[in-house]
């Protein structure tokens, strides 16, 4: 079995969810085209498509809870940062020097 070290699997933090829905699709479509010769392949086929379908809702519904508790706590930091920070930024705008170059 081909085994490789924790060093050459990918980071879960940058995975890309999109593909992953995308990887669950396909493995849906291959399990469709399996043919139905006897009832029980034929039931065994409906359960796998069923898994994965549910699979594929949950991983979206995570996703989604994932991404409303980001924007969440972005929009809470925006909340609380102070106001005289950003008076701070106009000054530090106004007080810039231009240079000037003088040719001789």
């Amino acid at each position: 079995m081909n085994k490789r070290p924790p060093e050459k699997l990918p980071d879960p933090w940058l995975f890309d969810s999109e593909a992953l829905l995308r990887e669950l699709d396909r493995w849906r479509e291959l399990v469709l085209q399996i043919p139905a010769t006897t009832d029980a392949v034929h039931f065994a086929s409906n359960i796998a498509i069923d898994v994965l379908w549910n699979l594929r809702q949950h991983l979206r519904y995570l996703l989604h809870m994932h991404r409303e508790g980001q924007r969440s706590f972005a929009r809470q930091q925006a909340v609380q940062e102070p106001p005289a920070r950003k008076g701070n930024e106009k000054i530090a705008a106004g007080s810039v020097v231009k240079m000037a170059n003088f040719k001789a």
